[in-house]
């Protein structure tokens, strides 16, 4: 069954994985109570799982040298403001 599933990421870490069913799908990327979160349409039903990187990357900031990467979103928290990213599996 597809649902929808949050995972909280942590903000002082610039990578980070998170670990997901198998094929899932990032959806979007926002910031909830604080916490920046990630959303993913996943397969409940799903046993195996897959490591997603994840990087939280500051206006200004050096990206990493990583032709798949993909925007999730843009945020501004305060004065900051940061962007997600992922590593496309496709």
């Amino acid at each position: 069954m597809k649902t929808i599933w949050k995972f909280p990421l942590m903000s002082n870490l610039m990578e980070q994985h998170i670990s997901t069913p198998r094929g899932a799908q990032p959806m979007s990327c926002e910031v909830q109570h604080g916490t920046i979160c990630v959303w993913c349409l996943c397969d409940s039903e799903t046993k195996e799982t897959e490591r997603w990187r994840i990087w939280i990357i500051g206006t200004g900031h050096p990206l990493p040298n990583n032709p798949k990467l993909s925007l999730l979103n843009t945020l501004i928290i305060g004065d900051f403001v940061w962007h997600v990213f992922y590593e496309s599996k496709r």
